[in-house]
């Protein structure tokens, strides 16, 4: 099903790379019917991911954005220990009373191996989400706060400056879980409309940290970013593809 979804997509995209074909199936999948219940929500979801992965893969949802589901991609390449800043525009339709806004994150990385290491992977990267952060803020702290040692390790929560923690859009499974290898996927459903004087804006976080790769060495990645809002409300696609360059052109990219 994976192969034939990948083919698909080829298909209809042929210039794409095998890392933005990943990150499009995972930004495509859908929630599994919940079959794991052990008592704990964090400790279902994690048994429950084990067990179905991210979820199901809807290759329609893959190939194209809807007029309520709006799909952007980035490809980049960024230095081991370094932070790329993007920014992504809030639909008016995400400040509205009622229904539901959904906010999905998916990463592809191919970074070198080495199956005789402990840290099999010779970089590590993630993804983090941040509202009512501005882009400056974002930057300023994850240049004041460079990866650690500690921060290498998968178990590590992405490693997000202390300053920036209330600002970070909750998505499951977290980053402990979603970092350990180079498929990173993550979704965010909220009820409750969003106030634009908080801020009209997500500010995503891409970090890549050095374990044992060369320094100053460059690794490419795809990073795909989705909003959905619910078909009773307003569209939100025309108004985002309306926006779009200027996506493109807010990427910031710095050495930390």
């Amino acid at each position: 099903m994976v192969a034939n979804a990948a083919l698909r997509l080829l298909g209809r995209y042929p210039s794409l790379t095998a890392n933005a074909v990943r990150a499009l199936l995972l930004a495509s999948v859908t929630e599994s019917d919940r079959v794991v219940d052990l008592g704990q929500m964090a400790k279902s979801l994690e048994a429950q991911r084990r067990l179905t992965g991210y979820g199901r893969l809807d290759v329609d949802r893959a190939v194209s954005s809807t007029s309520h589901r709006v799909v952007m991609l980035s490809e980049s390449a960024i230095k081991v220990d370094d932070v790329h800043i993007y920014s992504v525009a809030m639909p008016g339709s995400f400040f509205e009373s009622g229904g539901v806004r959904t906010i999905c994150m998916a990463l592809a990385y191919d970074p070198p191996v080495r199956p005789t290491r402990l840290d099999y992977l010779a970089n590590r990267m993630s993804v983090n989400l941040f509202y009512r952060a501005s882009q400056d803020l974002v930057l300023s702290e994850f240049v004041k706060n460079p990866p650690t040692v500690e921060s290498s390790n998968e178990e590590a929560d992405g490693d997000v400056p202390r300053a920036l923690a209330s600002y970070r859009i909750p998505l499951l499974p977290p980053d402990t879980a979603r970092s350990r290898g180079t498929n990173h996927f993550g979704r965010f459903e909220r009820k409750i409309r969003y106030d634009r004087s908080e801020g009209e804006e997500i500010v995503v976080a891409v970090r890549n940290i050095n374990r044992w790769d060369t320094p100053g060495a460059q690794q490419d990645y795809a990073l795909v970013i989705t909003l959905e809002r619910d078909d009773e409300h307003a569209p939100i696609y025309a108004e985002a593809r309306a926006q779009l360059p200027a996506l493109l052109d807010v990427e910031v990219e710095t050495e930390v």
